[in-house]
C-alpha cells in the first residue's frame, strides 16, 4: 500500500494577495476547500472507492482517508497507479476551480500490519520539506502590451463585472476567489442567543470611525505542536491505530480552536451591548471582525483596529484557561503565541499580515529562549504598530527606532552558550499572558491603568522623552510628579528613570498601545 502526505505551499501569499477582504475570505475559502472537498472530488471522479471509515478493510476500498486538516492531507491507497491518477485529477480541478494555489505530495510504501505509523509518518514530513525547500513553482504569464491588467493584481484580465457603476476587470485568480462566496455562508454568519450576526465583506465595514482608520491583523499559531503529535503518536505502535489516533488528534486540535475563536466573538458581543464599545459604528449586526483563517491550531482574523490587542489576549487567555486537549484519556498539553500588527485601512495587507507572523514567531522565539524548546513556552504575545511606510523587516526597524545606545539588553540563553535573544531598550514586549515573572500581561495592564489617570498630552510628552533618552525621561518624571502625576512600580524598575537594570522599559509598550487596547 501507498502512504501519501499532502501539503499545500504558499498559502499565505495566496490568501493575501489582495487588498480587497472579499477576495482575501474567498482565497481562504478555497483554501480550506483543497484537501476537504477538492481532493475527494478528485478519487470520485476517478471512479474509486474511498472510507474515512476504520473498519473498512482495505481489500474493498481503493483509498482510505486517514486525516485532512491544518492545511494538510494523509492518504493511504491501495497501490501507486490509483495515487498517480487521484493526483492528477486532482492538480485539474486546481487549475480550473482554485489557480495558483499549490502542493506538494511524498509517498511510500507501508505494510500496515508491520510499519510503525509515527516512523513512516515523520518520514514523509521529512520528505516533503525536502521538496517544499527545493519547489521551484513555475512564473504565470504576465500581462502583455496587449492584454488589459487586472484590477488587483499583475495578471491579465480575463473577466469583467459591474461594481458602483464601474467596469471592474479581473484575473482568472480573482474571479475563482470571487466566483466561491457564492451562497458560501462558512464562517458569514454568527448566532448568538437567538440573535443572527454578519461578519463583513469590506475593511471599512469594521465600525471605523471618521478620522480612525485603523484595523488589525492578528495571528495565533499553536506552540510545539509537532512535539506534542510526536508525543502522543509514540503511544501507538499499531499503523491502523496510529492512523485512527492521529485523526482524532487532528479534530479535536482543530475544534477546540474554533471553540477559542467562538468564545472570543461572544465575548466581543457581550461587550458590543455595553458602553465600552460605543465608539464602533457597526450597521446591520455587523461584527468589527472577520476570520480569515481557521485551520487546526492556526486562527487569522481582521478587526477593528482598536479591538485587535484586546481580544488576541482574550483568545490567549481561554487558551491558556483549558491548557490541554483529551483524547482516549491522554492530556495533550496546549498553548499558543499571538502577533498583532495595527495598520492603516488600506496598508497592503499582505504586508500587514508578514508583519503579524513576525510578532507571532518573536513571541514563540522569547517563550522558547526562557521556557526551553520543547518546555511548556506558556501563550506569549507581540505587536507592532504602524503609523506610516514601513520597509524593513521587523527586528532591523525595531533595532534602528527602539534602541537609544544604552547597554545592550539582550537576554543571554539559560543553557549557557553564546546566544543571544536580541532585545530593544524601549520595548518589553513580546509579553506572556499569564506569567508571575517581569514579563507578565499582568504588569502591562497595571502600567495601562495607571496610565488612565494621565492627561493624553502629558503622556504623549512621557512617550517623547523616552524616544530622546533616560536623562529626559528622568527630568520629565521630576516634573510630572510635581503635577502629582506618577507610574506605578514594577519590580527590577526604577522608580527615578523607568529603566530596569537590562536598560529596559516597560513603560513605553503601554503608551505605543495606549489607544489601541480595550480589555474584552
Amino acid at each position: 500500500m501507498i502512504f501519501c502526505l499532502y501539503d499545500s505551499t504558499g498559502i499565505q501569499n495566496y490568501i493575501f494577495s489582495s487588498n480587497k477582504l472579499k477576495e482575501i475570505v474567498g482565497g481562504s475559502e478555497l483554501v480550506r476547500k483543497m484537501f476537504k472537498e477538492f481532493l475527494i472530488d478528485a478519487i470520485k471522479n476517478c471512479n474509486f472507492k474511498y472510507s474515512d471509515d476504520d473498519k473498512d478493510n482495505m481489500m474493498d476500498i481503493d483509498v482510505r482517508i486517514v486525516y485532512i486538516g491544518g492545511g494538510n492531507a494523509a492518504l493511504l491507497y491501495k497501490d501507486k497507479n490509483i495515487m498517480k491518477k487521484v493526483n492528477e485529477e486532482f492538480s485539474t480541478i486546481l487549475l480550473k476551480k482554485a489557480t495558483s494555489i499549490g502542493y506538494v505530495t511524498a509517498y511510500c510504501e507501508v505494510d500496515i500490519h508491520k510499519d510503525d505509523f509515527k516512523e513512516k509518518r515523520n518520514e514523509l514530513l521529512n520528505k516533503l520539506e525536502q521538496k517544499k525547500n527545493m519547489n521551484f513553482r513555475g512564473t504565470r504569464l504576465l500581462g502583455l502590451p496587449i492584454t488589459k491588467p487586472s484590477a488587483n493584481n499583475e495578471y491579465p484580465a480575463i473577466y469583467s463585472f459591474t461594481e458602483d457603476n464601474r467596469e471592474i476587470y479581473i484575473s482568472t485568480e480573482t474571479k475563482c476567489k470571487r466566483d466561491i462566496l457564492t451562497n458560501n455562508d462558512q464562517f458569514n454568519n454568527f448566532n448568538y442567543n437567538g440573535e443572527k450576526y454578519e461578519f463583513p465583506m469590506e475593511l471599512d465595514e469594521l465600525g471605523q470611525s471618521e478620522g480612525e482608520n485603523y484595523i488589525g491583523v492578528v495571528h495565533i499559531d499553536g506552540n510545539n505542536m509537532g512535539h506534542e503529535i510526536d508525543e502522543f503518536l509514540s503511544k501507538f505502535d499499531d499503523f491502523t491505530e496510529g492512523m485512527k489516533a492521529m485523526r482524532e488528534l487532528s479534530s479535536e486540535i482543530d475544534r477546540v480552536y474554533k471553540l477559542f475563536f467562538e468564545d472570543m466573538v461572544k465575548n466581543l458581543i457581550n461587550n458590543i451591548k455595553t458602553e465600552k464599545l460605543k465608539f464602533l459604528e457597526l450597521k446591520n449586526n455587523k461584527l468589527p471582525i472577520r476570520p480569515v483563517i481557521m485551520e487546526g491550531d492556526d486562527i487569522t482574523f481582521i478587526c477593528n483596529g482598536k479591538l485587535a490587542l484586546g481580544l488576541a489576549v482574550d483568545i490567549l487567555k481561554s487558551i491558556n484557561k483549558k491548557n490541554s486537549a483529551k483524547i482516549r484519556n491522554y492530556e495533550i498539553p496546549i498553548s499558543a503565541c499571538a502577533g498583532v500588527a495595527i495598520v492603516k485601512s488600506h496598508f497592503p495587507i499582505d504586508r500587514a499580515y508578514r508583519i503579524a507572523e513576525n510578532c507571532c514567531s518573536s513571541a514563540k522565539r522569547k517563550g522558547k529562549f526562557l521556557k526551553g524548546e520543547n518546555e511548556a513556552v506558556g501563550n506569549w504575545i507581540d505587536f507592532h504598530i504602524v503609523n506610516s511606510g514601513m520597509t524593513n523587516e521587523l527586528d532591523e526597524m525595531r533595532a534602528k527606532n527602539y534602541n537609544l545606545g544604552l547597554k545592550d539588553p539582550s537576554l543571554p540563553s539559560l543553557s549557557g552558550d553564546n546566544n543571544k535573544l536580541p532585545q530593544y531598550n524601549l520595548l518589553y514586549r513580546p509579553w506572556c499572558i499569564i506569567d508571575e515573572g517581569k514579563y507578565s500581561w499582568g504588569n502591562f495592564e497595571k502600567i495601562f491603568e495607571s496610565f488612565k489617570n494621565w492627561p493624553r498630552s502629558k503622556l504623549m510628552n512621557l512617550r517623547d522623552a523616552f524616544l530622546e533618552g533616560r536623562e529626559e525621561v528622568v527630568d520629565f518624571m521630576i516634573e510630572a510628579r510635581s503635577k502629582k502625576l506618577d507610574v506605578c512600580k514594577i519590580d527590577d524598575v526604577s522608580c527615578k528613570s523607568l529603566f530596569d537594570t537590562h536598560d529596559m522599559t516597560p513603560y513605553y509598550d503601554v503608551i505605543e498601545a495606549f489607544d489601541y487596547y480595550i480589555e474584552i
